[in-house]
């Protein structure tokens, strides 16, 4: 599992975040009842999902009321557009640090009104808030990094938080890279179970979280009220 709370990383200037307002994860979908039941006794009071709408379709029903705040992060699926553009470049790239840093970098451009409304759904979260995709790392990855600088979190912790999604994975990736298909899906299952501290440390050195987001639209008093949680100012 690659899930972890955002709290007790260290702030700049002293401190650390607080727990129980973010919580980052891959695919909660798959949660037992008594799994959501424990998300419910944490606090957890919104999922925000970052899924595409295709891998949603098939979640099975739950006896939990948490709301659930869909934002498909990377368009509306998959198939089409996307696929071919960032899919096409993975296929000519060998070296995971060269696809971390062109597809966030492109990522957070193109997509930039929905990185907004995701970072809005976890401000304006009634109580603690779980943000997820599939595997945990590039969508929730990318929208964690950004809360986390919002709040004062360093880079390096970030970069650090961030990097933990491959050791998350690590029991499972063999596995997972071995039953690939062909060896075209092999291949981006290698790139896709690394997390090389090089790139995010790249993209973040030239990313100023609070300027992207207030540009991308995200009302300032909703930013302010996240870095107040994470920070424990309010």
């Amino acid at each position: 599992m690659n899930v972890r709370d955002l709290g007790g990383l260290p702030l700049e200037g002293g401190g650390e975040t607080r727990h129980r307002v973010v919580v980052r994860a891959d695919d909660v979908a798959g949660l037992s009842g008594g799994g959501w039941r424990s998300l419910d006794e944490y606090g957890v009071q919104r999922v925000v999902d970052l899924r595409w709408a295709d891998e949603a379709a098939e979640d099975a029903p739950r006896d939990v009321e948490i709301e659930v705040v869909s934002v498909p992060l990377f368009g509306e699926g998959r198939a089409g557009s996307f696929a071919e553009k960032y899919d096409g470049y993975l296929d000519g790239v060998r070296d995971p640090v060269d696809w971390y840093r062109w597809a966030y970098r492109e990522a957070l451009a193109e997509f930039r009104p929905r990185f907004a409304r995701a970072v809005s759904a976890i401000a304006t979260a009634p109580g603690t808030a779980v943000v997820h995709c599939a595997g945990g790392k590039d969508r929730t990855g990318l929208v964690c990094a950004l809360v986390l600088r919002l709040a004062g979190v360093p880079a390096d912790a970030v970069v650090d938080d961030w990097a933990l999604s491959e050791q998350s994975w690590a029991q499972d990736s063999v596995s997972w890279i071995a039953d690939a298909p062909d060896d075209v899906e092999r291949h981006r299952r290698r790139v896709f179970s690394v997390a090389p501290p090089a790139a995010m440390r790249e993209l973040l050195a030239d990313l100023y979280a609070r300027g992207y987001l207030e540009g991308a639209g995200v009302p300032a008093a909703e930013l302010d009220l996240l870095r107040a949680r994470l920070r424990g100012e309010s």
